[in-house]
């Protein structure tokens, strides 16, 4: 069964390199829940995908955890790409696993739908699991010990004059150490350097990045 979850997973998948490590497009708007301060087994939320995206270049909207020197995170959103030849909104899993990068696409983001993401640690162990929709779509064995990070949500872009850099982000929800899913409580800024985008909170569970 293994073997061919594995075939089945290298039949489907596309890899490519958009990001490096999350947040490393040229320009982005970052929110994090300091309640939980690189002490989150796992982060879930909701996203829309929008419809027809302008993107000349690169739209990423992602959850991840991420250590503090971002060497280590598990990611899941979805991006559009034309360089890369990923011209529909696509859904995506990235990882970064002491400091190597990963990623691959799972197929086509319908646009103007919402829906939900989930990355988590399983407790005790090195192992990490990518959702989407509530689907496991991946299982990784770190061999970094990643446990533990900081709860994230995340929109980036690579061209200000014509990408797009949108994203509505809510229901978000993060898992501690006693492997239970609680709200987030204390949403802020995490980066933002984008001239023209900008987090607007709306609680600690739902915020936007907009002009």
């Amino acid at each position: 069964m293994r073997t061919k979850t594995s075939i089945l997973i290298m039949t489907v998948m596309i890899i490519m390199s958009f990001v490096g490590v999350a947040g490393a497009a040229n320009y982005g708007v970052a929110a994090g829940n300091y309640e939980t301060n690189y002490s989150a087994h796992g982060t879930y939320g909701y996203n829309y995908v929008m419809a027809s995206p302008n993107v000349s270049q690169l739209h990423v909207s992602s959850i991840y955890v991420t250590t503090s020197d971002r060497d280590d995170f598990a990611e899941t959103g979805w991006v559009i790409c034309p360089p890369r030849k990923i011209n529909t909104s696509s859904f995506f899993s990235a990882w970064a696993d002491n400091g190597t990068y990963s990623d691959i696409i799972w197929g086509d983001a319908p646009d103007n739908s919402n829906h939900s993401y989930k990355v988590q640690n399983l407790i005790g162990t090195d192992k990490w699991r990518f959702y989407v929709d509530g689907t496991q779509k991946l299982q990784r064995t770190y061999s970094s010990s990643f446990r533990v990070g900081t709860s994230i949500c995340s929109s980036e872009r690579n061209d200000t004059q014509n990408d797009t850099n949108y994203s509505h982000f809510w229901n978000m929800r993060y898992k501690n150490a006693n492997d239970n899913w609680c709200d987030w409580n204390d949403l802020r800024g995490y980066f933002d350097n984008d001239p023209n985008y900008y987090l607007v909170k709306k609680s600690n569970t739902s915020c936007y990045m907009q002009q």
